[in-house]
């Protein structure tokens, strides 16, 4: 998408910035890079599905929600026999595992 202006316009703007009619954006000293990227993974929650055999060689499908924040990995439920809706319900867990965590 783009959008058109008359030169005027653009020359009457860089005009105006040249002439302290527009201050500039302010300096960001107190967030650094790595400050931000360590308040968002207060917020990173994220579902896994993981298959595992056990001793007698039958396989289960596990679900796990993993809150990075916490380093903390829990398991949400296991099967033999996945179904959609077991599959589906992890989105409701996502919610209920956000809040209680």
């Amino acid at each position: 998408m783009s959008a058109s202006s008359a030169s005027s316009s653009a020359r009457a703007l860089a005009q105006s910035a040249l002439t302290g009619g527009i201050d500039p954006t302010p300096r960001r000293t107190t967030v650094t890079w790595a400050h931000f990227l360590r308040s968002q993974t207060e917020a990173i929650l994220a579902m896994d599905f993981i298959e595992t055999v056990t001793l007698t060689g039958q396989r289960h499908d596990i679900r796990a929600a993993i809150h990075h924040a916490g380093r903390r990995a829990r398991i949400r439920g296991a099967t033999a026999h996945p179904t959609y809706a077991w599959v589906t319900q992890a989105s409701g867990v996502i919610h209920e595992y956000h809040h209680v965590a």
